[in-house]
């Protein structure tokens, strides 16, 4: 058995980390698969006299993702990081989310609700 975690790309949701696993503990010679959405990762076991990792990579393919060629870095994607530090910002700044989309927030100032016409 060999354990290795590489990094997949095309999942939008929770949902499509449930699809690969649920494809891939049905893949005859994976012993464990776990998809983790927000780290993009695939971490796997497999009993290599059954099947390669070029195997594992094309199960993923055949489910409409995509193992990502520099498996070197476990940092999350550079777009993904930006979006987790404007959730962080948002939530630090607001008392709820939706206040910072609709100018309730105590202290927000929103063009036009002064009363000036602006």
């Amino acid at each position: 058995m060999k354990k290795k975690t590489l990094k997949v790309g095309g999942m939008s949701c929770t949902a499509c980390a449930s699809r690969i696993e649920r494809r891939l503990k049905k893949t005859p010679g994976i012993e464990t698969a776990t998809v983790n959405f927000a780290a993009e990762t695939l971490t796997a076991e497999i009993d290599e006299t059954l099947l390669s990792w070029e195997d594992v990579r094309q199960a993923v393919e055949t489910s409409g993702y995509s193992i990502l060629k520099d498996n070197t870095s476990s940092e999350p994607s550079s777009s993904r990081t930006q979006q987790l530090l404007l959730l962080l910002l948002l939530l630090s700044v607001c008392r709820r989310p939706a206040d910072c989309f609709d100018g309730a927030y105590a202290g927000t100032y929103t063009a036009g609700n002064d009363g000036s016409g602006i």
